[in-house]
């Protein structure tokens, strides 16, 4: 009986516990255009260009685990494939680019998205495969940033992060070479 009753309180006592850990989910900002993104856009001299729905592998996921702490999650819970695509919309729109009705329409798959918040390599990784009816390519980026031991600060920096990961992201997309022959006739 005595062995029942250990098994018992060790379980009341975990439970206790687990009760007790803040429940809190960690928010990413709102995507703020990088200036660095769009004045490389404006360089280009593009037509017009609308934006199609981004897809996911696995769409609708609206926050990440991280460290085991809590979920990081986006604004209002919109998918991270709407919030890329709402980020990108922003920064076409500030370049002087975007047009809803233009014939030229970009897609985007956001193949991977992926956090490691250790303490020695904390890294956000995230892969787009941007496409016109005339081509497609695929962009990976890796965002380092500090981090931190302690799991509550960690989460907090990472979802900090993500930000500058989806600006580093465009910077890349929009700096290879094949970006503006997605647009010539």
């Amino acid at each position: 009986m005595r062995c029942c009753a250990s098994k018992v309180l060790a379980l009341w006592v975990s439970l206790s516990c687990i009760a007790l850990l803040p429940g809190c989910a960690y928010s990413i900002g709102a995507y703020g255009s990088s200036v660095e993104t769009v004045e490389a856009i404006k360089r280009q001299n593009l037509p017009p260009i609308a934006l199609g729905k981004f897809s996911a592998p696995e769409p609708g996921i609206t926050w990440v685990f991280c460290r085991g702490v809590g979920p990081l999650e986006t604004p209002r819970k919109v998918s991270f494939e709407s919030y890329v695509e709402t980020a990108l919309r922003s920064d076409f729109k500030l370049a002087g680019i975007y047009d809803p009705n233009s014939r030229i329409v970009l897609g985007g798959n956001l193949e991977k998205i992926d956090i490691n918040s250790n303490f020695s390599d904390a890294v956000w990784t995230l892969m787009l495969t941007v496409s016109t009816d005339k081509a497609a390519y695929p962009v990976t980026t890796e965002f380092r940033f500090p981090t931190s031991f302690s799991g509550t600060q960690a989460c907090r920096q990472t979802a900090v992060a993500f930000i500058p990961a989806v600006q580093q992201l465009f910077r890349e997309v929009v700096a290879d070479p094949r970006f503006k022959s997605l647009f010539s006739p």
